[in-house]
């Protein structure tokens, strides 16, 4: 669809097929086809301009539509001769589908060679993981037996849990540690003790500028409490 004008607009219906096949009537290769461009959108120009001829072919524009003048009408109209060639294309076309450019048989028995080397591709991978798929049980009972392994699903799951967990817990603290060492690069600053009991991480630091310690720390650890303490920084932080 194309706007025309302010609240107008030209649309275009057209069917492939009849176009594919008038490329074939004219032995043109559908793969040599980029666009198709609609001649009563190309030739708007000429449109106040009278009868035109092209390719031996009258046409003129009738209440703003392209029509073809009949042969025996079209010796008695004046007309201009135009070169297909030198018109300007617009920005208005459409595609033909991509599949239809498989027209010969060469082609299509190339693309028929390659779905059927897929499909026993896939049949046999198919049948291996079928065997493999057989081969499980047994394969897993004997893990189980050899590593002393729990003997249900949940149980196994419970465990992998637990090692989550205490994984999560160790990340936690070592980010945490890392966090508040790295106090250090603040300006006279310097870390002097760190301990960890359970969840609570304390740590000691010789600083001048308390409050960007605590501005620091408490961007990472809400919970963070800060205090003087035989002329050090007592921080105490709950993970």
């Amino acid at each position: 669809m194309i706007k025309v004008d302010e609240n107008k607009y030209l649309s275009f219906a057209y069917d492939e097929e009849k176009i594919i096949q008038k490329l074939e009537e004219l032995g043109i290769p559908q793969n040599k086809i980029q666009h198709i461009y609609f001649a009563q959108n190309e030739f708007s120009q000429l449109e106040n301009g009278g009868a035109f001829g092209c390719n031996n072919e009258v046409f003129l524009f009738d209440k703003e539509l392209l029509v073809k003048v009949p042969n025996n009408l079209a010796n008695a109209l004046q007309q201009d001769m135009i070169d297909i060639e030198k018109v300007t294309l617009s920005n208005y076309f459409i595609e033909l589908f991509s599949y239809k450019k498989l027209t010969s048989n060469k082609s299509v028995q190339y693309a028929s060679s390659i779905f059927l080397g897929f499909a026993i591709l896939l049949f046999i991978q198919t049948f291996i993981y079928k065997q493999m798929t057989n081969e499980y049980p047994s394969k897993i009972e004997a893990i189980k037996e050899q590593y002393n392994l729990p003997p249900t699903l949940i149980q196994a799951n419970a465990i992998i849990e637990s090692y989550g967990k205490s994984q999560r817990q160790y990340n936690k603290i070592r980010d945490a540690i890392s966090y508040a060492v790295s106090a250090n690069t603040l300006k006279e600053t310097k870390i002097i003790e760190i301990h960890l009991e359970k969840n609570i991480l304390t740590l000691y630091y010789k600083v001048n500028d308390l409050e960007t310690l605590e501005s620091y720390l408490k961007k990472e650890f809400k919970r963070a409490s800060l205090r003087n303490e035989d002329g050090k920084t007592k921080v105490r932080i709950e993970l």
